[in-house]
């Protein structure tokens, strides 16, 4: 047998070697500028994001598994998680079979012939891979025609041009194949079995009657296969949605670490000292980092499918968020003012800041980092937002605290009950932080109280800050205030740590969220913990006694906060004290942990009226129904007072608890 290998440039004139390389330099040049361009826009804007760099080698690998894996795509859509996958490696497996010829072809064959190895058994396996892959990216983009075109689901907004990307795949695979068909059929080398996909194009253009002109169909398909290769290249970095196959990868090496509803400090006073822009404004504010995302959006639709905004009916669309700002800088819109302009300023005012959109993104997009700033620029650069805000502004100015209440009633939840004080007790473990939504608001005061009950049962040694306590600045800064945030935070800090306060204890996940993960901004360390993985640890630890429950078990369904689950992560010790109480039975929502939908609180919105018929704590209410709990339980006050709120309105046959209360309800009697 002779040995297996194969003319590179086979049936091609003489003349057609220096041409095509003619044209392979000028795609390559034209792709390099091209991302020149991309990459110089990048860096333009500020280094709002010190540190991303860093740690390099977790970075690279969660990055190459993200990438490699398509777990991020197949988390919620494994349909589309095949086809991602087929047309990947198929790409990457060719682009690698080019490299491999290059590399044997132009570089060792022109330093030493004895050094090339592309031959034998290795050229074989070669070509069956490449087959194989090759015909995999077929079936992928076909696959992706038929989704987007054919099933069309309502996530995916198809642009004019759409079809374009995967069908040029689909001509350079297809051409690819039927170049090496018309070889192996005019060639009939002994190995041709080894090239399967190859070879079954090879017998259709046989049986279409080209025998006579093989040769001919060869040479010119393999010009017409070429073309279409070098012009994508050259094509890739002026569309974004192919760009994605350059920039996903770098955007996912980048992506950010922790919880994803921490804001970085502004440095507000300076800022105005020295006429600075705080927020965005206008492009020129984006950081290089939100500048990266705006080229990597590949229109997937799957951050607006899980918006819960959008899902209500209103008409924010993280994505169009993105590519809006994406199509503004392509052009060239500089100086003008992205809010109104660009962005409705109406959709800026309805995201809740929950979180869902950047769980869902594949690549690490955060359209809440956009929406959040430009609700920083709104606020303090155009002093533009909803009126129902200032009275919020004022409340939180005035009597620190969103409802503007008298301090001096927030420990009047506390009376008859057996709770110290931190002025009196200042050596106790646990600083009790209970938070403006327990501690004024009527239905969550029940809330503290079981929690009360639940820590002296266990031992606990706790205090809180009575009249002290104010709030910890977080709607202010979600609606975009830094400012009034900032003034909260310092003034609770230094009321922290001339107490010297080391361990927190709080029931609401903003509150959780703030201490443990913004204070540090502003010179408070603190270890924080929320009231459900306390409890979770009591029971652990057997400090809890539960009674013989004799009654008929309780179908309880858990609602996840956002700022408890998907932005903290904090999901499994809710449902192990669920599982450990005497007569309940945890059922599930459809939606739930990572994908669970919000309550419509966040982001400063629990002060904002909603439209009817668009409420988001009514379409959660609605998704509960669904699984005929006989209790809604949640682990938020602001849950509780927009669950509340939608069970009335939905006439739905259960009530709402949190956590602490429904422990507090089971504890033996002492």
């Amino acid at each position: 047998m002779e040995q297996a290998t194969r003319e590179v440039y086979w049936n091609i004139p003489f003349i057609g070697e220096p041409v095509f390389y003619l044209l392979s330099a000028t795609a390559t040049a034209l792709f390099i500028w091209g991302l020149y361009r991309v990459i110089r826009f990048v860096l333009e804007g500020h280094d709002g994001e010190a540190g991303s760099w860093r740690p390099f080698l977790k970075r690279l690998l969660r990055a190459a598994w993200a990438v490699g894996s398509d777990w991020t795509i197949f988390r919620t859509d494994p349909f589309a998680g095949v086809m991602h996958l087929l047309i990947f490696w198929g790409m990457v497996i060719l682009f690698l079979g080019t490299v491999t010829i290059v590399v044997d072809y132009d570089i060792l064959r022109l330093i030493s012939p004895r050094l090339q190895f592309w031959h034998g058994p290795v050229y074989l396996w070669y070509s069956l891979v490449l087959d194989a892959l090759g015909g995999a990216l077929i079936i992928g983009t076909i696959l992706v025609l038929v989704r987007r075109y054919l099933i069309r689901p309502t996530k995916l907004k198809t642009k004019r041009w759409d079809w374009l990307f995967p069908s040029w795949l689909l001509l350079i695979a297809i051409t690819g194949f039927l170049g090496e068909g018309a070889r192996l059929a005019a060639l009939q080398p002994e190995w041709r079995g080894w090239s399967p996909v190859g070879l079954g194009f090879g017998y259709l253009l046989q049986n279409l009657g080209l025998r006579a002109g093989m040769r001919a169909f060869h040479h010119a398909i393999w010009w017409v296969h070429a073309l279409l290769a070098l012009g994508f290249i050259a094509w890739v970095p002026s569309y974004p949605k192919v760009l994605h196959i350059v920039s996903a990868a770098v955007n996912l090496y980048f992506q950010r670490e922790g919880p994803t509803a921490v804001l970085k400090k502004l440095d507000v006073e300076g800022a105005f000292e020295r006429g600075e822009t705080l927020g965005v404004v206008q492009l020129k504010d984006l950081s290089w980092r939100e500048r990266l995302d705006l080229y990597s959006c590949t229109e997937c639709g799957r951050c607006t499918a899980d918006c819960p905004a959008n899902m209500s009916g209103k008409g924010l669309s993280p994505m169009l968020i993105v590519d809006d700002l994406r199509d503004h800088a392509l052009a060239g819109g500089g100086d003008d003012e992205l809010v109104s302009k660009v962005i409705a300023q109406e959709h800026l005012w309805e995201c809740t800041t929950c979180g869902a959109c950047v769980h869902a993104c594949p690549v690490g997009i955060s359209p809440l980092s956009k929406i959040l700033e430009l609700r920083r620029g709104e606020v303090l650069m155009q002093d533009r937002y909803p009126e129902g805000f200032i009275e919020v502004f004022k409340g939180l100015e005035r009597k620190a605290n969103p409802w503007g209440l008298p301090g001096s009633s927030r420990a009047d939840w506390a009376k008859g009950l057996d709770v110290k004080l931190m002025a009196d007790n200042p050596d106790v473990e646990y600083l009790f932080f209970v938070g403006c939504a327990a501690a004024l608001e009527p239905r969550n005061q029940r809330i503290a109280q079981s929690m009360v009950k639940i820590l002296n049962h266990a031992g606990v040694s706790f205090a809180i800050l009575g009249e002290e306590e104010s709030c910890t600045g977080d709607p202010a800064r979600r609606i975009g205030h830094e400012y009034i945030f900032q003034i909260l935070a310092e003034g609770l800090i230094e009321t922290l740590n001339n107490y010297q306060v080391k361990k927190i204890i709080t029931i609401c996940p903003h509150c959780y969220n703030t201490l443990k993960h913004e204070y540090p901004q502003l010179g408070g360390h603190y270890e924080v913990i929320h009231h459900t993985e306390l409890i979770a640890q009591l029971i652990r630890e057997g400090r809890l006694r539960f009674r013989n429950k004799e009654e008929p078990s309780i179908r309880v369904a858990y609602h996840d906060p956002c700022y408890l689950g998907r932005h903290n992560g904090i999901y499994e010790p809710p449902r192990f004290v669920l599982g450990n109480l005497p007569g309940v039975e945890l059922i599930e929502i459809k939606r739930n942990r990572s994908r669970a939908t919000c309550c419509g609180a966040g982001g400063g919105l629990c002060f904002l009226e909603e439209p009817p018929g668009k409420r988001v704590n009514e379409l959660r209410v609605s998704q509960a129904m669904r699984v005929n709990p006989d209790v809604l339980a949640t682990a938020c006050p602001f849950c509780m007072m927009m669950l509340e709120d939608a069970i009335a309105a939905k006439g739905a046959a259960f009530n709402d608890k949190d956590l602490a209360e429904l422990v507090a309800e089971a504890l033996e009697e002492d």
